[in-house]
């Protein structure tokens, strides 16, 4: 019986080292792409919530938004939820929405919102943002 040399044992570790070098990066690359395409369904998802609570308000308006500044103001048939206030805050990047005189909850508080814009007119309301590099634009004309 006939064991193994050094040199083929030898062999036979550097490619078993291989294999496991090839593995382990591939591994790497497959976690990377999970962690980069779970950030980017996150920030699509607080684009997609923005959007609709943004439209929700704006869409059951009493009367014609105002914006000052960073604030929107909506006003609501229901005295409740009456004004429904988005508020940006550019220092912390975040945007709040307020509903009458409740607490202000953070809309956007997992991603990065920048060069927020509030247009209000008689006509409809638009509002823009960059959401963690990515722009929207939100457009929403009155019909009382």
């Amino acid at each position: 019986m006939r064991g193994l040399t050094l040199i083929e044992m030898m062999i036979y570790l550097a490619v078993l080292a291989l294999f496991i070098t090839s593995a382990a990066s591939a591994g790497y690359g497959l976690l990377q792409d999970v962690g980069m395409n779970s950030a980017r369904l996150t920030s699509e998802d607080d684009r997609l919530f923005l959007i609709s609570k943004l439209s929700w308000a704006l869409s059951s308006a009493a009367a014609a938004p105002t914006a000052h500044g960073l604030v929107l103001s909506i006003p609501m048939e229901d005295p409740a939820i009456d004004p429904v206030e988005f508020r940006f805050d550019p220092e912390s990047g975040i945007l709040f929405a307020c509903m009458g005189a409740g607490q202000s909850m953070p809309l956007t508080a997992s991603s990065s919102v920048t060069d927020v814009t509030f247009a209000a007119a008689a006509t409809g309301t638009r509002v823009t943002a960059i959401v963690d590099g990515i722009p929207f634009a939100l457009v929403r004309t009155l019909t009382l």
